[in-house]
């Protein structure tokens, strides 16, 4: 029997990440279980982001550790699973790389104060701990350790990015966009191949602006770490992009991002000419070559129903069993 579900996220924080909690908790209570949001760090945070007041949320004000509740933390703050010892606790791997990149960036920061926290080390998890994988690429890479409890729960994108191609279609350019953020030394080297191209940057970017970003550019480019199932390349295939990444991360998945390999590269720099060959033939045969990711719009179109089966499955195996 389950009573309550504490979902912890940092307050204040508005990301993909923090987007799936909510997701999460906002499913949970539709389904009829007691879940709540527990935003940690300081006081002033510790509201639900105005982004994400569209979810059914309850906010806790305290975490109440019981053997009849869970508590769920994502895995950038793995460690809070020590401050809990009665509950049945839960590590969200939204991503693998970040797993490792914020305790490097903690220790640093940190360093003496660290002593007094413990991170849990993949290759001695602890094995009472249960976890769920956003990603195919975070279920295979715990399964590699041997950590056992693993469940699939992934997330979906919202409606802002899901228009009919008739409206989208007709408005479409020779553009091609990519977000700065990742993998820009891999993407400059194109540009500074290619200024004839027009490249448009993702940054500083309201919602409605990226949107309309994406509803005119024909490509989009993703040569980042891709640390779990990434939203701005299924954003911008719902807006009517092809897409193309390298194979790192999640992007080695077809579970993840499940496009053809013509369009995934492993190495971007030596493919250069390729890359650049493959973006001017969807700029000339962009009909044609938009087939080609039919398949991953109708996956990402169906992510909603697929979240609300894993969340439902995993917690009715959650409540009859004692993991």
């Amino acid at each position: 029997m389950i009573s309550e579900i504490f979902i912890l996220s940092p307050g204040g924080l508005k990301s993909g990440g923090s987007e799936c909690l909510h997701q999460l908790c906002s499913k949970l209570n539709d389904f009829g279980y007691h879940a709540f949001m527990y935003y940690f760090g300081p006081v002033e945070t510790r509201i639900q982001p105005d982004s994400f007041t569209n979810y059914n949320i309850k906010i806790a004000l305290k975490v109440n550790d019981n053997p009849e509740n869970i508590i769920i933390v994502p895995e950038t703050y793995a460690y809070l699973v020590n401050g809990y010892k009665r509950s049945k606790r839960v590590i969200f791997w939204l991503s693998i790389d970040f797993f490792y990149k914020f305790q490097t960036f903690r220790r640093n920061r940190l360093k003496s104060a660290l002593r007094l926290i413990r991170y849990p080390r993949l290759e001695k998890m602890d094995h009472s701990l249960i976890h769920f994988c956003q990603s195919e690429y975070a279920y295979q890479y715990l399964q590699k350790y041997g950590i056992q409890n693993l469940f699939r729960i992934s997330d979906y994108l919202i409606d802002d990015f899901s228009k009919p191609a008739d409206l989208i279609m007709p408005g479409k350019k020779n553009m091609v966009a990519f977000n700065p953020k990742k993998g820009f030394h891999l993407t400059e080297k194109l540009i500074q191949l290619a200024p004839e191209i027009s490249w448009v940057r993702l940054e500083n970017m309201t919602r409605s602006q990226v949107i309309d970003a994406l509803s005119q550019s024909k490509v989009y480019i993703d040569f980042g770490n891709h640390p779990g199932k990434d939203r701005i390349p299924r954003e911008a295939a719902l807006m009517y992009n092809c897409v193309i990444t390298n194979r790192e991360g999640s992007a080695n998945f077809f579970e993840d991002v499940p496009i053809p390999d013509k369009y995934k590269f492993i190495d971007p720099i030596a493919s250069t000419p390729e890359i650049l060959n493959l973006i001017n033939r969807i700029f000339s045969d962009f009909q044609l070559l938009m087939e080609d990711f039919h398949f991953y719009r109708t996956a990402i179109h169906q992510q909603e129903f697929q979240f609300i089966a894993e969340v439902k499955s995993t917690f009715e195996i959650l409540t009859k069993k004692c993991i």
